[in-house]
């Protein structure tokens, strides 16, 4: 079985997200390729085949952005903070620097310098500053709302987190000896007490995971939905007060 590799954990973010991949590795092995391709053998009809294809792309979608987005995030709130302390909210101030700074590493149009030289001019206008606003910036990056319905499988899996355990009480391999760690270090078979007791807990804490990721997706697209609406370039020194706040709420996962 091929499990979606570790996402260097930098934040709480990147946390919660290997320990719901851990607790749905369940679901992973059940969509994967050489897992389904068994029940080819077996005769699996085409809508179940199909169902569990469309289920495993939608596990790699979520893995794949799971891995950029807390980085994006970072990234960008990095910018956001120098927006609020170096320029003070000061959108003209920002847009000249960036204009500058753009200009020097990939070069401007022919009437950004002067007599063709390597002088650059200022810009005449608002208008054509405003193209280097940190808005524009920003509303051209990855932080936009994301489609919920492709995390629903993924999020109803943690859900159903014990009814996919082959090792729990009613599980296929129930019968199969677990162990647990007494304080005295030494392994003990586990009752069927003891499995009930693990089967509540675990479905506690997955049913929690299910419901701070239902938030989080709810906070992200609000977040993300308000900076993909705004329309003022220039007047939005508290917007940015805001977001910065925002995105890192969703970074340390207070959702």
């Amino acid at each position: 079985m091929r499990y979606p590799d570790k996402i260097t954990e930098k934040n709480t973010l990147d946390k919660f997200f290997n320990f719901c991949f851990k607790k749905n590795s369940t679901l992973t092995m059940m969509s994967e390729p050489r897992s389904y391709s068994i029940h080819i053998e077996r005769k699996l009809d085409r809508k179940n085949m199909s169902m569990m294809a469309e289920m495993f792309y939608e596990n790699e979608c979520i893995h794949q952005w799971s891995r950029y987005i807390s980085s994006t995030i970072e990234k960008h709130l990095s910018e956001i903070k120098r927006y609020n302390t170096e320029f003070n909210g000061n959108w003209r101030d920002y847009a000249i620097t960036n204009r500058l700074e753009t200009i020097e590493e990939w070069g401007g149009e022919p009437d950004d310098y002067l007599d063709d030289t390597d002088i650059i001019i200022p810009a005449q206008n608002d208008d054509k500053l405003a193209s280097y606003s940190i808005v524009s910036d920003l509303q051209e990056s990855d932080l936009k709302p994301v489609n919920v319905d492709i995390f629903r499988t993924f999020i109803n899996g943690l859900r159903k987190n014990e009814d996919l355990n082959l090792f729990g009480p009613k599980g296929p391999l129930s019968e199969i000896n677990r162990y647990i760690k007494k304080a005295d270090g030494t392994m003990e078979v586990m009752s069927y007490g003891d499995k009930i007791t693990s089967q509540i807990i675990n479905e506690n804490q997955c049913n929690k995971l299910a419901d701070i990721f239902d938030s989080l997706l709810l906070k992200m697209n609000t977040v993300f939905g308000k900076l993909e609406m705004i329309k003022d370039k220039k007047h939005n020194k508290q917007f940015f007060i805001n977001l910065e706040q925002d995105l890192t709420k969703i970074l340390e996962l207070d959702v």
